[in-house]
Formats: structure tokens, sequence, C-alpha cells
């Protein structure tokens, strides 16, 4: 009781004391807070202060509220046997659960306003605020020094806001840019307006596509042809379409005619005029695969701005019109996103994804080195470096490579069948024989794939590893998920333009329709690629997903395809010719390496590209015919002591009997044990013991022969663990830091209340003066021996800590199976996963 009474009295003292120092530091000018990694990261070297006279145009996009609820109901939305299983969002529920208020919107406003900032527009709905200013009034507004260079133009450092805005905005965009800026810049292999990089005449048209990724003809009577209005696919775009354009394309392949809509950002702008043929890519071949499916073009055509793409994606996800979203642009105006814009991005492709919608990025077109580089926390950080663009690597996104391969003709007709091995990587660097001096900058020509060093690794990719790569490699979100068909000439899809050139090539059919073009301009048809292809592509294969399943809305199908992968369906052909994503490389990779492409999951093609027919089929890959419970235990051991690691329960909720061949387990920290067990009984009968792999942060356990759970039957499975010593940790991965304690249940109370009171204390150093500094030491040291009783930081019952590890099965870590015809099985759907099996911990 004494105790208990000294510790209130200094927790009372020091509350005092830090709200004190608080008023006592207070100034007239008001406290300000930095947007944390909200500034460009090119190196600065010969970069003088930019005009103050110079105008800007800024938009500050406001953060979102509620992030741990909305990551939790994100979940549940993709978890079979959730309460809120596709219970998907409309916009404006969305926005009342997690987007600002109108209040803090209001407070934005005035502050920007306050410091003599122009207001253009301000939309709670897109939570975006845009305005204008000069430099010396953006600088004065965020306390960041703005330089220039030859037009360009960033922020030194983090823009500042008042610390009653913290966490309310959530980026600036404008604070750096390029000159002329104003366009996207197109991820399709083809850049030129007049010069396509395909020159043979031997591309696919949307019949040999078809007979190539075994996609039934939609045209068919009864075919699926995908979903129709009022669904859509959603396309960002830069640049506009001419009519005879898609008029022409549709009528020289026999295909209905294209259902497309233009929407405008803002729509008080006139849109600009084609020039990249990103747009005709897109529309046609999203068109071809998915012909009942219209199309509605976000075009992001404000000539002042400087994100187009997150333009038109803020549009599309706010409209919340259509299933599918597909993007092949990035951002040409920002000298490239830095941390805070990317969290922008994705706080966007949170909200697609909980509205249902199903978002699909091209990964780039750059190889293995992305054009804009890493991010990073200062500047300078640049030169030769792996990277992804990191606007489209968020885990809400299925991010799409590119493939290439060489068709077989018979007769002069394309008679190539998609399967395993006949494709690769597409990759057309040249192979040079020295090494350029200076090193170049990469150039498009291949797939671009690696891993993020923005973004974990989400659930569905734990239990696969990246060939190529050992498992400390690839720690986070690896790129891309799957892949399609992107070189422009091995094969090239057959695209209709209008040229103000000369057509440049003759196509091997004769053009059905070839006037329409605006001017003097040609109707062309030439050979078009890039990894854009493929996003459009799969955007339309969704579409024949939803279409089958009769609904519009399937949200984030990553999960679904990599449990596909996990199980071997055919539905998914992998790349496995060997290959890399080298840009610019020597006969080596020696300039810029590349990921190396081979069996299983890669990172330049994912897990591979769609045999389209079987997707359709597998795709959920079943209706779950098992359900799983978890006893998620909480045990302690101490060295050389056996443990209990948690109890799962699998129930065979289906009519035909299941088996069990593997179980997967997340093991946060390996070190501790010095072995996991895995056993199970079936309705009570004999124990089997399963088979293990060696100890890592992945444990796959296998059954041999597997366990059979008859109809209606149960499966417990046990997890044991043996426990290391500290000394055995601690030579394996470092001091293992050992926490001292005292003992007894009233010591652990004591111990947790005297923690959060030392973490106040800890709390108000920061903000404290030097002076104050030394003077709330001083009383934390006097207050350490006021404390009757030594307790240890970070324990609840007074024990001794030295590790914890918790141990999980992700989303496809239960390999179950039912038979079907003859000897063949059929993988099956476990509800209730992913399952917390439980926490261990090492203790003294």
């Amino acid at each position: 009781m004494k105790n208990r009474q000294l510790l209130c009295a200094a927790l009372l003292t020091t509350m005092g004391l830090l709200m004190s120092l608080w008023l006592s530091h207070a100034t007239a000018q008001e406290a300000t807070v930095a947007i944390a990694g909200n500034h460009s990261s090119v190196a600065l070297a010969g970069w003088s202060h930019a005009a103050g006279s110079r105008e800007l145009h800024m938009v500050a996009v406001l953060a979102l509220r509620n992030r741990p609820e909305m990551d939790e109901l994100k979940a549940q939305l993709q978890q079979p046997g959730s309460a809120n299983y596709h219970r998907w969002l409309s916009a404006a529920e969305f926005m009342r659960r997690f987007g600002p208020t109108q209040r803090q919107m209001k407070k934005v406003i005035s502050w920007l306003r306050d410091n003599h900032l122009t207001i253009v527009d301000a939309n709670l709905v897109t939570r975006t605020v845009r305005f204008s200013g000069t430099v010396s009034q953006a600088e004065r507004a965020f306390s960041a020094e703005i330089v220039s260079r030859s037009g360009d133009y960033a922020n030194v450092s983090d823009p500042r806001v008042p610390k009653r805005l913290d966490g309310t905005v959530a980026a600036i965009f404008g604070l750096s840019g390029k000159p002329g800026a104003g366009r996207p810049l197109s991820l399709a292999g083809l850049e030129s307006a007049d010069v396509p990089s395909a020159t043979n005449a031997a591309h696919l048209t949307p019949q040999d596509f078809w007979t190539y990724y075994d996609q039934s003809s939609p045209m068919a009577p009864g075919g699926n042809g995908g979903t129709r209005s009022p669904d859509c696919i959603a396309l960002l775009e830069g640049d506009s379409i001419q009519p005879a354009e898609f008029e022409s394309f549709d009528t020289q392949f026999d295909l209905p005619p294209t259902n497309l809509a233009v929407v405008l950002t803002p729509s008080s702008k006139i849109s600009f005029g084609t020039k990249h043929h990103e747009v005709e890519l897109d529309v046609e071949w999203a068109h071809a695969v998915a012909p009942n499916t219209p199309i509605r073009l976000y075009v992001s055509n404000d000539p002042a701005s400087l994100q187009h793409q997150f333009d038109a994606l803020n549009l599309a996800v706010s409209e919340n019109r259509c299933g599918a979203i597909s993007s092949s642009i990035h951002d040409g105006g920002n000298l490239c996103a830095d941390f805070a814009q990317i969290s922008a991005y994705a706080a966007l492709e949170a909200q697609a994804v909980i509205q249902g919608q199903t978002f699909f990025h091209a990964s780039g077109d750059f190889g293995s080195f992305f054009d804009c580089g890493q991010p990073a926390s200062s500047q300078g950080v640049t030169g030769v470096q792996p990277s992804i663009d990191e606007t489209g690597a968020s885990p809400d996104v299925i991010n799409v490579g590119g493939t290439q391969f060489s068709p077989i003709y018979v007769g002069g007709v394309d008679t190539s069948v998609l399967k395993p091995g006949f494709e690769q990587v597409w990759n057309t660097y040249p192979t040079v024989s020295a090494t350029p001096n200076p090193t170049p900058t990469p150039t498009k020509g291949g797939s671009t794939g690696g891993v993020s060093v923005v973004f974990g690794k989400p659930a569905w990719q734990e239990s696969i590893s990246a060939y190529g790569l050992k498992p400390g490699e690839f720690t986070m979100r690896g790129v891309p998920d799957v892949a399609s068909v992107a070189n422009a000439d091995e094969p090239g899809l057959w695209v209709a333009a209008c040229f103000s050139k000369p057509c440049p090539v003759t196509p091997p059919f004769p053009i059905k329709i070839s006037t329409g073009c605006p001017g003097t301009q040609n109707l062309c048809f030439f050979g078009n690629g890039g990894t854009s292809a493929g996003s459009p592509v799969w955007a339309g294969i969704s579409r024949l997903l939803a279409h089958n399943l009769g609904t519009s809305k399937l949200g984030n199908i990553n999960p679904q395809l990599y449990c596909l992968a996990a199980a071997g369906s055919p539905a998914l052909v992998d790349v496995s010719q060997p290959g890399q994503n080298c840009p610019q490389a020597g006969p080596d990779c020696t300039v810029f390496a590349g990921y190396q492409v081979g069996p299983g999951y890669d990172l330049g093609t994912g897990l591979g590209s769609a045999d389209i027919d079987k997707l359709v089929g597998a795709f959920p890959p079943s209706v779950p015919a098992a359900s799983v419970t978890a006893s998620d235990t909480r045990s302690s051991g101490s060295a050389g002591q056996p443990v209990e690691g948690g109890v799962m329960t699998l129930t065979n909720t289906g009519s035909l009997p299941e088996t069990v061949s593997t179980v997967t387990l997340n093991v946060s920290n390996p070190a501790l044990f010095s072995f996991l067990s895995l056993s199970a009984s079936v309705e009570r009968g004999p124990v089997q013991a399963a088979l293990s792999a060696p100890l890592s942060s992945i444990v796959t356990f296998t059954f041999a022969p597997p366990l059979v759970v008859p109809v209606g039957g149960k499966a417990a499975l046990t997890l044991r663990a043996g426990m290391n010593g500290a000394s055995q940790v601690a030579r394996r991965f470092g001091s293992p830091g050992s926490t001292v304690s005292g003992s007894g249940r009233g010591a652990g109370r004591l111990a947790a209340l005297l923690c959060e009171v030392l973490g106040l204390i800890g709390f108000g150093l920061v903000f404290a003066s030097s002076g104050n500094r030394r003077r709330i030491r001083l009383f934390s040291a006097l207050f350490l021996l006021i404390a009757a009783t030594p307790v240890g930081c970070g324990s609840d019952t007074g024990v001794a800590v030295i590790g914890t590890s918790v141990q999980s099965v992700p989303p496809c870590g239960i390999g179950a199976s039912r038979p079907s015809v003859g000897s063949a099985t059929t993988a099956v759907g476990v509800t209730g996963l992913p399952a917390t099996l439980g926490q261990i911990r090492l203790v003294k």
C-alpha cells in the first residue's frame, strides 16, 4: 500500500512538472511538425535557391482516420467465414468511417489562406485541397527551402504544418517538379507518337490472344465476354482517344462496338490530344479481353497538375463506378514520388479494395532499375540501386509484369498455346561488350520487378521464396504478382492509332477501315506492348472472373492468386525459362544487376501468366470445405524445456472426405527454439507426427501419409516447442537484451505502472530545454530510489523475458484437398485463416 501511495504521488508530481514545462516554453510562434518523408531524394549538388516569384501549383492530401480499424476491416472483407466477407463499403460509407472531417478540411483551408496561398479547389470526397502561390510564399508557409536547377525545383526538407494539423495532412504535392510538367509518363513499350519500337508484321490479333491464353471466344453464343453496365473498367490516362481508332480496331477484328465514356479531371479543362498511343493500347486490349464490359476513361488533363496518375486514380476511386481499375502511367511532373506521396497512393488503393474495386498496375518497363530509383529519407541518395515503382507496389495492387515468346506459325497462322516454360521474361536490352562509362540511365525494354523498400511482405507472400534470392533477401513486398505478354516484337499486340506520318508497317491483312482520323493523319495498325499491355489485359480478365461469379466486385484478388499458385493450380502458368531483367546490361549484367527469373515465383514475372479458362473455372480457389479454429495459446519456457505452442482444430464442413498434406507456419523468432514439432489426431485416433523443414521464419510441416478427415470430422493439430538458452540465442542473433525483475503478481502490477511513468518522463525530455532535461533526469533518479521493488519494463508478470515468438498460419498455410475424378485431387478452401496458434516466450 505504501509503495502504491508513493507511486501515485510521484506520478502526479511528474505530470505537474511536465505541464509547467510546456506552459513555460510556449511562445507566440505556433509550434509546427514535419510531414515526414515529404521531400525529394534527388542529389541537390549544384542547385541554387529558386526564384521567389516562381508560381507553384500544389495539392494538400488529407489523411485517413481510424487506420487500425480500416486495416482490420480490409482483412475481414477478404476472409471467408468473416461476418464482413465481401460486404464492400460504398464511397460514402468509407468516407464517413475513415475519411477526414469537414472540420479538418476547414482548418487546412484556413491555415493556407492565412499564409496568403490561393485556394483553387477543395474536395472532401477526394480528400484534396488544391492551392497555388509563389516559391517565397510556400517557403514561409512550410518552413522549407526550395532550390532549382535547369528549371527543376525541389524542397530541401520536409514541409512543416502547425501542430494542430498534425496527422491531418498526409502529403503535399507540388513542392518539387519538372519544367513543362503537365503530362504523365507512359509505361508502355512504345513512347514516341510516330516511331514505333515494333517493326515486324506478326503480332497477336484478339483471336490469336484468345487461342494462346486459352480464352474461350467471348463472341461465341453464351460466351463469357465480361460484366455489363453498370460495371466498367476504369483506365487511368493522360491522353484521349479518337473515335476512329477504336472503331477501326473493333471492325477489323470483329468485336462489338466499344462502350466508352471519357471523364476529365477537372471537367472544366479540355482534354489532351493523343500523343503516346498508351490510351489506344489500353482501351483496345481491355476491350478485346472483355468486350461486354464498358470502359470508363479517366483522363487527367489539367496542365497545372504534377500528379496525373494520382488525380485520375483519386477520381476513379471516389466515383466507385468500376469494379476494375487499370493504370499504365506514372507521374511525370514530380521529381518522383517521395515516402509521403507513396503513402497517399497507398491510402487510395486501400480505399479501392475496401469498396470492392480491383486495382491493376503495370510494373514498369525499366527492368530491375525503375527510372525513379528508390525513395530515400535524405537528398543525395541516388545512383545505381535496384528500384520499383512504389506508387503501384502496395499489397492492395495486383502488379503486372511482362513476358515474351516466339510465336509458332503453321501455314501463316499463329498456333502458339501457353504452356509451362514457353514464355521468357521480357528483356530486349542490347548486349554490350564493355561496361559503358559513364554509367547510363536505365531505359525501357524489360519487365520491372524487385523488392519494395516501403511496403512490408503481405501475408500471402510470407510462405513463398523468390527465385534466385536467399530468404534474408526477400523480406519486403515483392513485385510483380502476375504477368502477360509485353515485348512489342515478340510477338506484340496489334493496335490501331492515328499517325501524323506514314504508317510504319503494312499489316498482313486488308484494313477494313482506314479513314476517320482528324486532319491529314493516317489510321495505322502497328505492334505495341510493354507492361502497359498486361495491366488492362488483366483488368479484362478480372471482369471474366466477376461475370462467372455473378458479381461486379472482387476486391483484392492477390490472396486468391497466391493460394492457387501454392496449390499448384494450372490456372497460373509459370514462366520457368531462366532469364533476368537487368537493363542495359553487359553479358553478365555488370552495369545493372538484374533479378533472376526461373521456376516458381520470381521478381520479373511473379506467379506467371493466366490460362484464362482455367483461372475462370478455379477462381476463387474453391468453396471453403473446411474450417479452422485455433487456441492462440500463451506459454513460457526456459532453456531445454518443452512447451505447448497451441492447438488448432480443422473441421471438415464439406460433403467429401478431406486430406491435409501440409501445414505452413510463420515463426516470428525462430532463434528461440531448438525444435518445433506438429502432431495431429483425427477424431481422437492415433497421433501422427509431421515431418518438418529446418527452423526458419517459415516452417512447413508435411504429413506422410496425409491426414484424412471424414465428412463432419475433426482433426486436432498440436504444436510443441523446445527452448534454446539465452547464450545460444545470443550466439545466433546477438544479445537478446534480457530483463531484470522482481517476483510476485504485485511486483508485476507495480512494474507496469512504473514503466508508464518512466515513459511519460522520457516523453517530456523530448520537449524540455537542456536545463530542464537535467532536472527531470535527477527527478527520475530520485523516483527510482523511492520505488521499493526493482522491476523490468516489458514484463507484465515480473518474469525475466529473453524473447518472444508468435506462430501463425498464413492464408494459404494449409494444404487441404479432396479426391476428384480418378486419382486427381482438387484443392479446397479453408476458412478461419490466417490463424494464430500461440505466443511463446523464452524466460530465465
